[in-house]
């Protein structure tokens, strides 16, 4: 199966679906992606980047992550905000900053901070 020649709705399907089976930053990092609603619509990131392997479809952030880092010129069509939402996106999943290990009593001190950079008021 290929990823790129499926619609959006089944490609995001099989992605949540693939999801369920991971932590919490690779299911948070796929919503975002959907949720953004631009780069899976984007065939030049579905083709390089989100593969179907023994019946499971997912994104290969370590693979997104090198493309930004190189600022692959395909990749690079995008706006900024575009770019930032995949960059946390890749952030998300690869979680180096070990953040599935905080307690909900952290988790949601860091939630709240996240939100004030963002400039969004609780």
């Amino acid at each position: 199966m290929n990823p790129a020649k499926i619609g959006t709705a089944e490609l995001t399907t099989r992605l949540r679906a693939t999801a369920r089976s991971h932590d919490l930053g690779v299911k948070a990092a796929v919503d975002l992606l959907i949720e953004h609603d631009t780069w899976l619509r984007k065939s030049t990131f579905v083709t390089r980047f989100v593969s179907y392997v023994h019946g499971s479809t997912y994104v290969d952030w370590l693979a997104v992550d090198k493309a930004l880092e190189a600022n692959l010129r395909d990749l690079m069509v995008a706006s900024s905000s575009e770019l930032a939402v995949l960059r946390l996106a890749v952030f998300l999943a690869r979680d180096p900053m070990r953040l599935a290990v905080l307690g909900s009593s952290n988790a949601e001190i860091a939630a709240r901070a996240f939100a004030r950079a963002l400039g969004v008021r609780s």
